[in-house]
């Protein structure tokens, strides 16, 4: 007995002064569990199938239409919000869609969720846009060439799809983040929260800059003579939708950065002050902006100003 009390002594030991961890007894606090009690399930929880092309009368021939570039550009004005307010996948950027990425998403999410507790809508019609395509091999001229495909054109902000039901964030970003890859534009899961939290941040940053010499003054004052290189896009966005920044590790709906020139070369803002600088440097023959002090610039854009610096020298 004595014996087997000296073989357990460096084992109490180690229990008393915490080596092998402390066992406490006390009152623990557990958060609610999630109600569900306001969904309501449809009666067809998958996603409908999309038409590969749009449905005409026998007595129409299908139309043809140009390339039509600001249906992608800008922001979503109508359909940038949840309707379920629950989860979904958001474009941060312009894009088309085409029937292959339509199928893409209803078989994936459809093997993927749950149907006896989750639902998925679609948030962007059917291809629509017709894109003309020459025969390969054909001489220039004869007219407009056949039509191709269809395609649905998407604008950042757009909702491309909702997943509902009696499921957490988890749960959902699990299953749309394998979608969002494959898509022909950056996009990015999001939730309710999300989304009220990009919008109160975007609040915050324009309620409490200080700096009156902002993107949108510079642009409309001419400082600097900025119109001699600024696109028309930058007089109708002042400077945003044009590239994209990192919010808490994810891509956001609205950005707060500014552009050098299109491509890229960017600059990302710490404390949401612009300020301002005239600068000589270009890149690929055009003027830039140089921010400076408040800006991280990427080192492309560095050693560039140090070979331009150098050879002044």
């Amino acid at each position: 007995m004595l014996a087997t009390c000296e073989k357990l002594r460096p084992l109490l030991a180690g229990l008393l002064r915490g080596q092998y961890g402390q066992q406490i007894a006390g009152m623990k606090f557990f958060a609610p569990p999630i109600t569900y009690d306001n969904i309501e399930m449809p009666e067809r929880p998958k996603l409908r199938f999309m038409d590969k092309v749009p449905l005409l009368p026998s007595n129409l021939r299908a139309p043809k239409m140009q390339k039509k570039l600001k249906w992608m550009r800008g922001p979503e004005q109508v359909h940038n919000s949840l309707v379920h307010k629950q989860y979904g996948i958001i474009a941060t950027g312009g894009g088309r869609l085409r029937w292959g990425h339509f199928e893409m998403l209803r078989l994936t999410i459809g093997r993927k969720m749950d149907t006896s507790r989750m639902f998925a809508i679609w948030r962007v019609e059917a291809p629509w846009q017709p894109i003309t395509k020459k025969g390969q091999g054909q001489r220039m001229g004869g007219g407009k060439g056949a039509i191709d495909h269809y395609v649905t054109p998407v604008k950042s902000g757009r909702v491309v799809v909702e997943l509902a039901g009696e499921l957490e964030f988890l749960e959902a970003k699990k299953i749309l983040d394998i979608v969002c890859p494959k898509l022909p534009f950056k996009a990015m899961v999001v939730s309710q929260e999300m989304l009220d939290k990009m919008k109160a941040e975007e609040e915050r940053l324009e309620r409490e800059n200080l700096n009156p010499w902002n993107f949108k003054y510079i642009i409309q004052n001419n400082l600097g003579g900025c119109h001699r290189w600024l696109s028309p896009v930058d007089h109708k966005w002042f400077g945003k939708y044009l590239y994209l920044a990192i919010f808490e590790g994810q891509i956001p709906l609205i950005t707060k950065t500014l552009q050098f020139q299109r491509g890229d070369v960017a600059a990302v803002p710490l404390g949401g002050v612009l300020p301002w600088q005239e600068s000589r440097y270009k890149i690929n023959d055009k003027h830039v902006l140089l921010l400076d002090e408040y800006f991280k610039t990427p080192s492309e854009l560095n050693i560039m100003m140090m070979n331009d610096k150098s050879g002044e020298a």
